[in-house]
């Protein structure tokens, strides 16, 4: 589904887009604003799930992504202050935030199986928290206070420091982290 020109305050959902070039597609000359993509099934798209050229405002929520080809889950060109949350991402590169996109907030994700990078961020200012990583509970990360998230230990934050991940930010908050009770070993897992 290509959405091209000046298309602005759509709403795009319930939709199971398969085997297409590309999943759902704004590429606009002028920016598109306000644009909301909900509850969508994208399934073994050659290139992206869903790509973004100069957008703002857009909302991304509660999609299933799977299997996309050469491109990523969710790839962001020229788009800014866009929200992207509850979306399960399953395919070679799951979320890539490329150059030039600023502002957005990328949160309560699921990254399941990734062959890739769960995240390439290259932007500077966008706010990356509380997503589940499929390897979450084989990296050093822990969670000392039983909220969910993790909090601490050797690999805290969730960032550049894993494999998974490329390029700018951290998840501070990563969902899913491992708890642990033990005060001692909580002491010596801590990041000063």
């Amino acid at each position: 589904m290509l959405l091209e020109g000046s298309s602005s305050y759509n709403e795009i959902s319930g939709n199971a887009i398969n085997n297409y070039h590309e999943g759902i597609a704004f590429e606009c000359p002028h920016t598109c604003n306000g644009n909301e993509l909900k509850n969508n099934q994208l399934n073994g798209n050659k290139n992206n799930g869903i790509i973004l050229v100069f957008t703002v405002n857009t909302l991304i929520r509660e999609n299933i992504i799977t299997k996309t080809g050469l491109g990523a889950g969710i790839q962001l060109y020229d788009a800014d202050y866009s929200t992207i949350t509850m979306n399960a991402l399953e395919n070679p590169r799951d979320l890539w935030v490329k150059a030039e996109s600023n502002n957005n907030v990328i949160v309560q994700n699921r990254f399941l199986n990734g062959f890739s990078y769960y995240i390439q961020n290259n932007a500077t200012t966008s706010i990356i928290n509380k997503n589940y990583y499929a390897d979450i509970l084989t990296t050093a990360i822990y969670d000392s206070n039983n909220d969910g998230y993790g909090d601490c230990g050797l690999a805290y934050p969730y960032d550049a420091g894993e494999s998974k991940w490329w390029g700018n930010g951290a998840d501070y908050n990563p969902r899913g982290a491992r708890r642990i009770n033990n005060p001692i070993k909580l002491n010596r897992l801590r990041v000063a």
